[in-house]
């Protein structure tokens, strides 16, 4: 029997209990999503007094890391041409002058901060150079750090939070994200587009970029402006997180109204929602409107990015909607409305929304899927590799391994908790029926050995008593073997070809000797989420469609429908967060149709068919990929393309989509899609830079079924009609 089938007869109990690796100082839920009560604010740190490092400005001095490389002079130009202060950069084993830019280029970043005084660092390395890069800027004590690579292993940023959290004069934003920029100081440390953003009032906290890019331009067109965007990025170890942000915005002068953009994935939000509980108890009036990407897409995999997807133990995207509406904050359906909704507000308007935008964000946004099908099985590595290689583990720890099944066991798993940015031990024992507790703490040179303490006490439960030995209690396990337990745990999450799978380790009452010596009795595998699309993945995809778009490091995959929905709407766009709200957006607008026409219309047999995340790699040659890949799916009776043009320009994407129509309807193949898909319709709607070329461009191609628009509720509005309308016998399927 595999060690795969032998840990499902493992007798598992229902709820886990939890402590740290790290010195206790005060018990926190790792919240469940039956659970109702609130999270209790963060103790201070030393990290969370770095926090105001945030605001940037005109005053602010900025290095680049990675300074001569291409990525990082073009974004240094534009941000110099924008107005903001770049001093230098950094390039190992240069120095001089940047041949491009005519500033000082030097070898280190101890070099550099002593030379220019920079206030903060933009990090434009590659994903395995991230960490290091953190870390010399950390070690010059340079007050903000950006990290904008996306993929940056999740055991380097374990190492850099370690590093973190022992001091107060560095703050980090990212990894994976697009940086933050201060419009009224005209000050940019990463790659946001400049042009949707104008100084003002209001301040953004966002985990999508795409997503707080619609937001900075809805603002914009309504004449509100920004005071500072904060892109906490989307990854599961961010440096700041959505509540970090959103405390800086609430005790800023210069922001009068706030935009939060969250997403599934983690409890930030949850303690965002706290956050804005006190605030208002305290007599905080700031305006707040959210809006809660991925309500309609949530499954155990991962949505584009590494930090948005759900586990059992964290509150689904739903339940952060509702927290959020009990504290009073209005939530919005699509970015592009945030810019009225929040006007509105400033004004004092009593009705900030419309009953049917109410209507939209409630009870109508579900009809028509069901969260429960969403959950797609994810390939993973070869288990019995990985079997292999957690036995190794155990053995190269001096542990024992002895399958038996015969009697209750305890659990013990590490994980990650997002909120404290480390590993957590989870220890489950049978009959034990309380919520999972994480363990805040304090920094000290001793954390190690107190967490062992710790973990060595919880074990003693499991000593046979005197009846069942005849004698005195056993002694309690050695904390040097609890160490070596909390090694080989530790290893499995740090080992590359381990960390897509969380161990679990099966313990029970004979487990330990007259020595206190542990004996393992069985162990279980469950595959966490993780990025197919991500660069070196070992996943193995087995949707032959999937593996093609991963290859091409673009994430796709279909998402289920019932049986009679035939005429499904093909969905692409460029970043997680855009594609999981066009999707949600979608399902309310189809919600809304179904409920005025009792169940009865055509609407019943429409749904979306796929999730599909070009990111920045949205060229002409790959929209022409994704295309074909979404017009292999039968279901699809009309595409629905959504870009917002930031790094990606939209007269771009407008030559992809025309290339790749003109080869379909000339008889040529687009990723193995002849010319049976030809007449597929396609509603682009595009915005953001050189949305009008884009436009102008799709509009003059004289290509008949492309319908173009700039307002996202028009285009949602026709694509749900064309398919609607869709002769399902005229397909070729």
């Amino acid at each position: 029997m595999s060690a795969l089938a032998r840990a499902a007869a493992c007798r598992r109990p229902q709820t886990p209990s939890a402590f740290p690796l790290l010195l206790p100082t005060q018990h926190r839920p790792l919240h469940t999503s039956s659970s109702s009560t609130s999270p209790p604010p963060r103790p201070p740190t030393a990290y969370s007094q770095t926090t105001s490092n945030l605001l940037i400005g005109a005053h602010t001095r900025v290095l680049y890391q990675g300074f001569t490389g291409r990525q990082a002079t073009a974004n240094a130009a534009a941000s110099i041409a924008w107005g903001t202060n770049v001093v230098g950069g950094v390039s190992p084993g240069r120095s001089g002058t940047h041949e491009t830019l005519g500033l000082p280029v030097l070898g280190s970043v101890r070099e550099a901060a002593a030379a220019l005084r920079p206030d903060a660092t933009a990090i434009f390395v590659a994903a395995d150079q991230t960490a290091a890069a953190i870390e010399e800027a950390v070690q010059a004590e340079i007050g903000l750090v950006v990290a904008v690579a996306e993929h940056v292993p999740m055991r380097d940023m374990l190492r850099v939070h370690d590093v973190l959290r022992t001091q107060s004069r560095t703050r980090l934003v990212g990894a994976n994200s697009p940086g933050i920029v201060a419009p009224r100081g005209r000050c940019r440390v990463g790659f946001q587009p400049l042009g949707v953003f104008s100084p003002g009032k209001v301040g953004i906290a966002a985990k999508s970029g795409t997503l707080s890019y619609e937001v900075a331009a809805s603002t914009t067109r309504a004449g509100l402006g920004q005071s500072l965007c904060v892109g906490v990025g989307g990854d599961v170890l961010a440096g700041t997180d959505m509540c970090e942000a959103l405390g800086v915005l609430l005790r800023d002068d210069a922001t009068e109204a706030v935009a939060l953009v969250g997403e599934l994935g983690g409890v930030g939000e949850l303690e965002a929602a706290e956050l804005i509980r006190e605030y208002r108890r305290s007599g905080g009036r700031k305006p707040i409107v959210a809006l809660l990407a991925g309500l309609g897409v949530e499954s155990e995999r991962v949505i584009g990015h590494a930090g948005a997807f759900w586990e059992k133990r964290t509150e689904l995207a739903r339940t952060k909607q509702r927290a959020l509406e009990d504290i009073g904050v209005s939530l919005v359906t699509h970015p592009s409305e945030m810019g009225e909704v929040i006007k509105r507000k400033l004004q004092n308007d009593s009705k900030h929304m419309s009953d049917q935008d109410q209507q939209s964000r409630g009870e109508f946004l579900w009809t028509g899927f069901d969260a429960d099908k969403g959950a797609v099985t994810q390939g993973q590595i070869d288990p019995a590799m990985v079997e292999n290689r957690l036995e190794h583990s155990l053995q190269r720890n001096d542990i024992s391994y002895q399958w038996d099944s015969s009697t209750s066991c305890h659990g013990i798993t590490i994980d990650v908790d997002r909120s404290d940015r480390r590993l957590v031990a989870m220890v489950e024992k049978p009959g034990v029926r309380t919520r999972p507790v994480g363990v805040r703490h304090s920094s000290s040179i001793h954390d190690d050995d107190n967490a062992v303490a710790l973990l060595t006490q919880e074990l003693g439960d499991l000593r046979p008593s005197s009846s069942q030995k005849g004698g005195s209690l056993a002694p309690m396990p050695a904390q040097d073997t609890t160490q070596r337990l909390v090694r080989a745990m530790t290893e499995l999450m740090h080992d590359p070809f381990l960390n897509t799978f969380r161990a679990t380790l099966h313990i029970d009452q004979h487990a330990l000797n007259n020595t206190g010596e542990l004996l393992v009795r069985g162990y279980s595998l469950k595959p966490v989420p993780v990025v197919p699309a991500a660069p070196n993945s070992r996943c193995q995809i087995r949707d032959p469609v999937e593996a093609e778009a991963a290859t091409h490091g673009i994430t796709h995959f279909s998402l289920p429908t019932e049986p009679h929905q035939r005429r499904c709407i093909g969905v692409l766009s460029n970043g997680a967060g855009l594609a999981m709200n066009m999707i949600d957006a979608l399902h309310a607008e189809l919600g809304r149709r179904r409920v005025a026409a009792g169940g009865r219309g055509a609407e019943e047999d429409v749904a979306v068919a796929n999730f599909l995340d070009t990111g920045g790699k949205a060229t002409s040659e790959t929209i022409s990929r994704c295309l074909g890949w979404i017009l292999r799916d039968e279901r699809v009776r009309v595409v629905f393309v959504n870009i917002f043009g930031g790094i990606i320009r939209g007269d771009v994407i407008a030559e992809g989509l025309i290339m790749a129509l003109k080869e379909m309807r000339q008889g040529g193949a687009v990723c193995g899609q002849g010319t049976g898909r030809a007449a597929v319709p396609l509603v682009v709607r595009i915005r953001g830079t050189r949305e009008k070329e884009g436009q102008a461009l799709l509009a003059e191609s004289g290509l008949d079924g492309v319908y173009v628009f700039d307002d996202f509720h028009r285009a949602a509005d026709m694509a749900v009609e064309l398919a609607k309308d869709a002769r399902i016998d005229d397909s070729k399927l």
